[in-house]
């Protein structure tokens, strides 16, 4: 007589960091909330004309609406666009052995990939300071040295200064509007 025992189910973690540059951040989240507004807009739209007209469904089309109106926030420095970033991200329930995320979940995740990057460009603008005109010439060779080390060109570093403001403004608005949506679930 053998005894069979069932091998254990490898532990699914919930959450998981992510990690990537402030441009993939942008990137990823924008697919993911503009691939959310498809899915409501082709959910409404699909709809039979009594359907549509629910509660349920209004929200839906409001919900694509508004990602359909959403901007991808721009980042044209090459400096900016590589400062690294992560986020903790929402992997979904296990449901029935395999992992699923919800729409919300998905929005949240989206949400917090802007927030990361947005973070991320202000931790760099607060890391790396622009040179004042009253520096020292200590202070202007600690900061050559500085943009050597990093293979920046002076130019290129006053340029991403003054377009980082814009970028977290940008990410944070998104995120802002996001937080902001109501995500309905398939019934309600």
């Amino acid at each position: 007589m053998t005894t069979e025992t069932k091998a254990a189910k490898p532990k699914v973690e919930r959450y998981r960091e992510g990690k990537g540059t402030v441009g993939s951040f942008i990137s990823d989240a924008y697919s993911e909330i503009t691939g959310l507004g498809e899915e409501f807009r082709e959910i409404y739209d699909n709809a039979t004309e009594g359907l549509q007209q629910t509660q349920v469904n209004q929200t839906r089309s409001e919900t694509a609406d508004a990602c359909e109106s959403l901007s991808e926030p721009s980042v044209n420095s090459s400096i900016l666009d590589e400062i690294e970033c992560s986020t903790m991200l929402d992997m979904g329930k296990t449901y029935r052995g395999r992992q699923t995320q919800s729409r919300a979940c998905r929005a949240d995740n989206a949400a917090s990939m802007f927030n990361a990057a947005a973070d991320a460009v202000r931790q760099w603008v607060e890391d790396h300071p622009m040179l004042d005109d009253n520096a020292t010439k200590q202070e202007k060779k600690d900061h050559d040295a500085m943009l050597e080390a990093n293979g920046w060109d002076a130019d290129a570093f006053s340029e991403a200064h003054d377009e980082a403001d814009q970028v977290i403004s940008e990410c944070e608005d998104c995120a802002s509007e996001i937080e902001g949506m109501e995500w309905p679930g398939m019934f309600g």
